[in-house]
């Protein structure tokens, strides 16, 4: 089994219309485990967890099982936020594509808000834990 890998958007300031954070995944090959994490940085330190949603306002349960050749598209709230950090994380490689849209009340992607699976940073959360040492 392959090591999960963590894909981070960094820090995104939120566009005045913007009103969810949208993640499209979509998954070509086997079945895979994929977490998505969405951060509220507005305070600039101590970020603080979102709750991810998915179809009807269902709070997504993580590790989400993608089956192949199937798409999920997440969100969450974004009202009352200034900056945001999209994290996905999963072991599917290049067979798992996760984009993200910053989206209006007409479901609009907001010019800013967009990160295509190609943008996002792959980071060593490990670090975090090694700097308290």
């Amino acid at each position: 089994m392959r090591k999960p890998t963590v894909y981070s958007t960094g820090v995104l300031r939120r566009q005045p219309d913007t009103v969810t954070a949208t993640v499209n995944l979509i998954n070509f090959c086997r079945t895979e485990d994929v977490w998505v994490e969405i951060w509220d940085w507005s305070s600039y330190t101590t970020p603080q967890r979102i709750s991810v949603l998915i179809g009807d306002n269902d709070e997504v349960h993580f590790p989400y099982c993608l089956r192949p050749n199937s798409l999920a598209v997440m969100y969450a709230p974004l009202q009352g936020v200034t900056f945001y950090e999209v994290r996905v994380v999963h072991a599917g490689g290049n067979n798992l594509i996760a984009n993200t849209f910053g989206r209006n009340l007409n479901l609009e992607a907001q010019e800013g808000n967009t990160v295509l699976d190609s943008q996002f940073v792959t980071v060593d959360l490990d670090c975090f834990e090694k700097a308290s040492e």
